[in-house]
């Protein structure tokens, strides 16, 4: 009985990090697609991804709030300090215009797989993976670990079209990453 209640205050009290993650990954998404039109040339954009960036530093304000509240081990601790620092350094290359679109496009991508890979080890630390009841668990792995991949591959599927809209010039190579990222897409369904 005791450890099912300690188990029970692990899962609640890593909630509040996991979906203030989740909320980050959302703004990084934005502000990667924003950030490929504004940089493939759209400039009109720029009033748009000013906001993205002030919800986005609402966020990790909030992510560093429930990882101290939920009192989350050193590591995870570690991990996002890391990614945090990544966020920012993004958004001051995309500001100054150092990125090109692809540029900026990989390295959105790669922070979003390593943000995602944070999530993950917040559901493990949490025990909220872990469920001897099925549904749980399927219901679980369906909403915090497959559906975020879902909306990451829709979401370097608009990044990318973005990109490609804006610049004018769609290539074989990106036509190719289109079609890999949809055959993804199709996995979930």
């Amino acid at each position: 009985m005791i450890a099912e209640l300690d188990t029970t205050k692990r899962e609640v009290a890593g909630t509040g990090p996991i979906i203030a993650l989740q909320k980050t990954v959302q703004y990084v998404q934005q502000h990667r697609g924003v950030s490929a039109a504004l940089l493939g040339g759209n400039e009109s954009l720029a009033g748009r991804l000013s906001e993205i960036q002030r919800d986005l530093n609402n966020t990790i304000e909030a992510v560093d709030a429930k990882l101290k509240e939920a009192e989350m081990s050193a590591k995870a601790v570690s991990l996002w300090s890391a990614q945090k620092q990544r966020i920012i350094e993004i958004e001051q290359a995309v500001l100054a215009r150092r990125l090109k679109s692809p540029e900026s496009a990989a390295q959105h991508t790669k922070l979003i797989a390593d943000l995602l890979f944070l999530s993950e080890e917040l559901l493990d630390e949490s025990d909220l993976v872990i469920d001897s009841v099925k549904g749980t668990y399927y219901l679980m792995t369906a909403t915090m670990v497959n559906a975020p991949k879902l909306a990451e591959n829709m979401g370097q599927m608009r990044a990318l079209g973005s990109g490609f809209l804006a610049s004018g010039n769609l290539t074989d190579e990106g036509r190719a990453k289109l079609s890999g990222l949809l055959g993804n897409v199709n996995m979930f369904f």
